[in-house]
């Protein structure tokens, strides 16, 4: 049946509901070298189009052709059939009946947990993306996103960075870069990560795609973590997917006066998602998915202090906070750094938790417990 399922995958004018109709009619390896004219006679709801388009695709030539093509272009694919379809992927409303592959497959095997985003990122979501998911592929979680600009992308090169399992679900053919400024990130991710598409070789882009992406981005998933959305969001569409299926859904709560906000606190507020503010309230929900219960370099900060943890501008506020609080436009008037790098090290120290976010906008530092 691969064969069968690569043909219907790339016959023009076949989707999903024309697939499920065809296999529950019986349709097999039998329907290779079919007529326009037998197609119709046994599958009567196909159209004259889909009935031409099938006798065209579905033929041995064709398919020997096209594999061939995937071969030249290091493309490989794997079908609902198949032992390496991911179990929870099969659980959504319209799983893909197939997938093309670029890269490690094997990351596939690892829990996963979705990062998505706004692409107009401010410093604050850059910061909280840079700082969690490093700490969440430690624990061997593959972050799974969309290759977009902002937050996908920075989710993708985090774990890159850090060593860690990336998969990116592409809205285009698995050999169509897009955007093009994520080039250098495709190729790293096609080295050191994995690239999926539903999408046949060189289908472009298109608006209609990206929906049908995330579907897929929150079905391999066992969470889906949004970091920065507005109000009317592609994240908040595979949040909404998430949640659709049982999903854990985790929000990065942001100002009220930030747009780009507006989406994560609605999720908060409304759909009770969990209010994610360090990397461990997202692992204290996926716990029993974790490959292990602690990081293998957790044993490289074992017996640290706080400032051999910290780098020079965050001992600074360290410094100034001198385990008193203090409001943010005071460490601001004393430290000479702009509110935005203020906020981008406050939330560095809450990650390490070297500081204690107050209400109020005030700050305190916060003493690592003493070791005997």
């Amino acid at each position: 049946m691969r064969d069968v399922l690569l043909g219907l995958a790339i016959t023009p004018g076949v989707g999903w509901k024309t697939i499920y109709y065809l296999l529950q009619g019986g349709l097999d390896q039998t329907g290779f070298n079919l007529s326009a004219a037998q197609w119709k006679k046994y599958f009567k709801r196909l159209t004259d189009h889909q009935a031409r388009a099938l006798s065209q695709t579905l033929n041995t030539d064709k398919i020997t052709d096209y594999k061939k093509q995937l071969e030249d272009k290091h493309v490989g694919f794997f079908t609902i059939t198949d032992d390496i379809y991911p179990a929870q992927l099969k659980e959504i409303a319209q799983p893909p009946w197939l997938l093309f592959v670029r890269g490690n497959v094997e990351l596939l095997n690892a829990p996963c947990l979705a990062v998505v985003g706004s692409r107009k990122t401010t410093a604050y979501g850059q910061a909280v993306t840079k700082q969690i998911v490093p700490k969440l592929t430690e624990y061997g979680l593959s972050i799974v996103s969309g290759m977009a600009l902002g937050i996908d992308a920075l989710a993708h090169q985090a774990a890159l960075e850090a060593g860690g399992g990336t998969i990116a679900v592409l809205g285009a053919g698995i050999d169509i870069i897009y955007p093009q400024q994520n080039r250098h990130l495709y190729h790293r991710l096609l080295h050191h990560g994995l690239l999926i598409s539903e999408y046949p070789l060189q289908t472009a882009p298109h608006p209609g795609f990206f929906p049908q992406r995330n579907r897929i981005i929150a079905g391999i998933s066992f969470g889906v973590l949004v970091v920065e959305a507005a109000q009317k969001s592609g994240s908040l569409i595979t949040a909404q997917y998430a949640l659709e299926n049982g999903r854990e859904v985790f929000a990065v709560p942001g100002s009220i006066f930030n747009p780009q906000s507006a989406g994560t606190n609605h999720l908060i507020q409304q759909n009770g998602a969990k209010l994610v503010s360090s990397y461990q309230d997202i692992l204290e929900e996926l716990q029993h998915f974790l490959p292990r219960d602690e990081p293998p370099s957790l044993s490289k900060t074992a017996g640290l202090n706080e400032l051999e943890m910290a780098d020079d501008k965050e001992k600074m506020l360290l410094a100034l906070l001198n385990e008193e609080r203090m409001h943010i436009n005071e460490l601001h008037h004393k430290s000479g750094l702009s509110f935005s790098e203020i906020q981008r090290i406050l939330l560095k120290l809450e990650m390490k938790k070297l500081v204690i976010a107050l209400p109020g906008s005030f700050y305190q530092r916060q003493q690592l417990p003493s070791k005997s």
